[in-house]
């Protein structure tokens, strides 16, 4: 969802460069903002739950949903910072988005992999179903987390 949107944010940046396409452009990249934070919206609860080891669901949305605030403040300060300092010039701004960008991407995938998700999807249950068969015995949670594809 991310990536749809900072692709999003990409294009809505270019549509200056391409002035007869700003419509077609604008309605892509707005289409797909909305797609980005329907998919967000969605799979939310899930990553949450991940969390939730004691029926403290509600906590861990309300911290998640701090996290995330705080993480929009600290953004939006720093955003602003480096908007004064790179001014008007376009190559700063799209090498800046690029790098933030990069970081941003380069995070999520880190905050992916450190999760331990300890409920099966079918691909999970499948290599924990295999490899009980194989040894008899279940492999452990890191492992099958690590061995899952990131798509």
């Amino acid at each position: 969802a991310d990536l749809l949107e900072n692709t999003a944010f990409g294009l809505e940046m270019c549509t200056p460069a391409f002035p007869h396409l700003f419509v077609p452009i604008g309605a892509f990249a707005g289409a797909s903002r909305s797609a980005a934070s329907l998919i967000q919206a969605s799979t939310r609860s899930c990553f949450f739950a991940g969390f939730a080891a004691q029926r403290n669901f509600a906590e861990v949305i309300a911290k998640g949903e701090v996290q995330g605030m705080a993480s929009r403040f600290i953004g939006i300060g720093l955003g602003i910072g480096l908007g004064n300092c790179i001014s008007s010039s376009t190559p700063l701004v799209l090498a800046s988005f690029c790098v933030v960008t990069w970081i941003h991407m380069y995070s999520n995938l880190k905050s992916y992999q450190s999760i331990q998700i300890r409920t099966l999807n079918p691909y999970r249950a499948s290599l924990v179903f295999s490899e009980y068969l194989l040894s008899g015995q279940a492999p452990p949670v890191k492992e099958v987390n690590a061995e899952e594809p990131l798509f």
